[in-house]
Formats: C-alpha cells, sequence, structure tokens
C-alpha cells in the first residue's frame, strides 16, 4: 500500500491508527460509514473499477453508503487487502480530504464483479400515515452484521434529533420505549438485535405521530423490556 500524506496534520496519525486497526478496506469504510474512525475525514472518495465513489461529503454520510459498501463486498479478496503494494491511499488538504485508489495498475479490466443484488432494503411509505419504512431482508442483515450500519444511513437520510426509539415485536404486539440520545440509536438497535437474537428485523422507519424512530424485530429471549425500557 502506498500512503501519501500531502500536508501534516494532527489527524494523520489517527489515519495511521486507523489503517493499523484493520486488515482490509470492506472493515474500514464500515467503520466510517459507522462514525469509528479516528481521523474523522471530512471528505471520504473511494475508487475502484475505474468509477469514483464518495463516501463521505463534509463530514455526512453519503446517501449511497450502503451501495457502496456493498459494492466493495464484491471485491476479490486481493484487491481488499491493505497488503497490496499497489493500492494508494492519499489525504490531506484543509479539509481533511481522503482519497483510497482500489484499482489494480494491470489487469483490472479483465476482472468482472460478480452480479448481485444491492443491499437488503426497499423504501416505501406506510400506507395509512404516510410515514417513510425500510422493508429489511433480515437473512442478508444478519449475515453481513450490518444493522448499525443500515439504521445510521437511515437516520442520516431521515433525521429527526428530537425523535426517540421505539423497539415491536410483531409475534406479540409489544413495544418497548427506549431511553436513548439520538446519535446512540443505531447502536442501541444493534444492540437490541443482537441481545434478543432479534432475527428477523422486518422494519425500520419513522412513526411521526409518536416522535419515534421504530424498529421491528422478534424479541425472542424478553430481556431488553426489563434492561432498557424508559422508567
Amino acid at each position: 500500500m502506498k500512503l501519501i500524506i500531502n500536508s501534516y496534520t494532527g489527524t494523520d496519525i489517527q489515519l495511521l491508527q486507523d489503517l493499523a486497526a484493520h486488515d482490509n478496506i470492506v472493515d474500514f469504510v464500515k467503520d466510517i460509514a459507522n462514525d469509528r474512525d479516528k481521523c474523522r475525514a471530512q471528505t471520504v472518495d473511494i475508487k475502484f473499477f475505474h468509477k469514483n465513489y464518495r463516501l463521505r461529503e463534509c463530514g455526512k454520510l453519503s446517501h449511497d453508503a450502503i451501495k457502496i459498501l456493498n459494492e466493495l463486498r464484491k471485491l476479490p479478496d486481493f484487491m481488499r487487502e491493505f497488503s497490496r503494494s499497489d493500492m494508494s491511499i492519499r489525504a490531506g488538504g484543509f479539509e481533511h480530504e481522503l482519497f483510497i485508489d482500489l484499482d489494480v495498475k494491470s489487469g483490472i479490466s479483465s476482472y468482472i464483479p460478480e452480479k448481485g443484488e444491492d443491499f437488503i432494503y426497499h423504501e416505501i411509505k406506510n400506507p395509512s400515515t404516510q410515514d417513510i419504512v425500510w422493508e429489511i431482508d433480515d437473512f442478508s442483515l444478519k449475515a453481513n452484521d450490518d444493522v448499525e450500519f443500515l439504521v445510521r444511513t437511515f437516520i442520516n437520510d431521515y433525521p429527526h434529533e428530537d425523535y426517540g426509539l421505539t423497539i415491536y415485536d410483531p409475534t406479540t404486539q409489544e413495544s418497548i420505549d427506549i431511553d436513548c440520545n439520538f446519535n446512540d440509536i443505531p447502536k442501541q438497535v444493534d444492540y437490541i438485535y443482537k441481545l434478543e437474537n432479534g432475527t428477523p428485523m422486518t422494519l425500520f422507519g419513522i412513526n411521526n405521530a409518536d416522535k419515534s424512530y421504530v424498529a421491528c424485530m422478534r424479541l425472542s429471549r424478553g430481556i431488553a423490556k426489563y434492561a432498557l425500557a424508559k422508567r
């Protein structure tokens, strides 16, 4: 991997720490999408298969972040690894820009990625309230451990910082109101999903009447309502 730092800033050491913490580009990009990167680059561009993708702009996650991550998952292993000598990462600039070039310098045109559907959700509107809802393919969600990523993408697309979180179990028709702040909603949904073995999680959306984000999943263990519900 070739690392080019155009101008020294305090974030450069943090970028090195980010790279050292990951073996491949997919895991690194997933942490960027989940706001777990230390370098906090304001603009993040990724190039592969001769196409440029913008993952973050002005510090905000792109609307296409899920599609970008899904396309990265189609890369063969040899293109993902940071140990590649022909991968380049360029960092620097006033706005803390990060550019990742994954294109192999020879033979890239001969590689065709596997065909596959984009990741795991379809956007609909609740027919009675017109609230935005994502229908979820839970098999892909669980296989890729993408609950937090999906929820973070949704609330970035539809931000309501004064909204709370509700977990709805369709099998028992019980709802749990979770006491957490806006920025913690993705982590809380992911935590409950794993705590409760919440598969299938079939819907995530907005309930504007109650000013709440709603995750629809099975609460098979019954722990969350005692541990996390509002008192």
